[in-house]
């Protein structure tokens, strides 16, 4: 495998990793190789004070929980800083990464990465970008944000209208983890939070959760009507998709519901590869269904299970003000 530094120097740089620090790596056999080149720089700061966690030691995939004996095992280490880099698999949101986040976060006080999904692809791209640059868009973008009321996407076959309540905050993520208690998606770049309602039609080319590496990006999109802030109707040529989506969507209270609009920001990425995991950072929209992050957005409902949509060649306009046409962020916003 070729050098991987540029992408790990930047994971160490968004954490601000200390020689003080005690870092977990949570990682799986498949992603391992990529988990490796990380180590060895965290390792370089660090004088090899790391736990490193392989997820097929602690039970068969997809993880049903978890256990008791994993969260000791990093307790005892007394961690301060945690990275997910493993692969996503069906079921594992709700019953592992989720209560994982939490536990690392809560009990553990961690400044946390969490790169599920993560491919060599996506180390070479969206981990290797100029953060800095993601940054200063990221900024600008949400100064624009933080006070709409209304913003409107059209994109390929898709035009949808959201709107939003001042009181429910946006999230700016460029991909800085500084302080302990917070974590981020790696590769950054986004501003997103839970609209109070949205209606229009979104065709998606990309889905989250374990339809991405499933299905990677869409010939056949999924198309679904939005009324309200509900899915009240979904097609696509894909049946098995199809099938797919609706039921995880009606899985659980609130899985049909938009809890996330956000916008992307990781300027630099010139097409989807079909990961969500940098898709979504992919200059556009993305919108998902269920879990609105009620801990960052301050919501007062909740659900387990959070899937994206991502729709492409997005145009939009903040309270009628154009920010972005065809996928491109208007220069000013550079």
């Amino acid at each position: 495998m070729k050098s991987l530094k540029k992408a790990s120097r930047n994971v160490l740089a968004c954490l601000e990793v200390k020689s003080s620090d005690k870092p977990v790596v949570i990682t799986d056999k498949e992603t391992e190789k990529l988990a490796d080149p990380v180590i060895e720089k965290f390792n370089s700061i660090t004088k090899e004070n790391l736990l490193k966690v392989i997820l097929e030691d602690w039970g068969e995939r997809p993880l049903k929980e978890l256990r008791k004996e994993l969260k000791e095992e990093i307790l005892n280490f007394k961690p301060t800083v945690s990275i997910y880099i493993a692969q996503a698999k069906k079921g594992e949101l709700q019953k592992f990464r989720m209560p994982l986040i939490e536990f690392l976060l809560k009990k553990c006080n961690c400044r946390h990465a969490h790169m599920v999904g993560i491919n060599e692809e996506i180390m070479r791209q969206g981990m290797s970008a100029d953060y800095e640059k993601v940054k200063k868009t990221t900024d600008k973008v949400y100064k624009v944000l933080k006070n709409a009321k209304k913003i409107v996407v059209e994109a390929k076959d898709t035009k949808v209208e959201a709107k939003f309540d001042k009181r429910v905050k946006w999230i700016p993520c460029d991909g800085k983890i500084e302080r302990q208690g917070k974590w981020s998606n790696l590769p950054e770049g986004e501003i997103f939070t839970c609209p109070t309602d949205v209606n229009g039609r979104v065709s998606a080319y990309m889905i989250g959760d374990f339809f991405s590496e499933k299905y990677g990006v869409l010939k056949d999109p999924l198309n679904i009507e939005i009324e309200n802030a509900r899915v009240v109707k979904i097609d696509s040529r894909n049946k098995e998709l199809l099938e797919e989506f609706k039921e995880y969507i009606n899985e659980n209270e609130n899985g049909d519901r938009v809890g996330e609009f956000a916008i992307g920001t990781l300027v630099g990425l010139k097409n989807f590869i079909g990961n969500l995991l940098q898709d979504e950072k992919f200059p556009g929209i993305h919108i998902a269904f269920g879990h609105p992050y009620p801990d960052r957005t301050k919501v007062d409902w909740d659900c387990p299970t959070h899937v994206d949509v991502i729709p492409v060649e997005c145009s939009i306009w903040v309270d009628d003000k154009m920010i972005m046409k065809k996928g491109e962020f208007l220069s000013k916003y550079l």
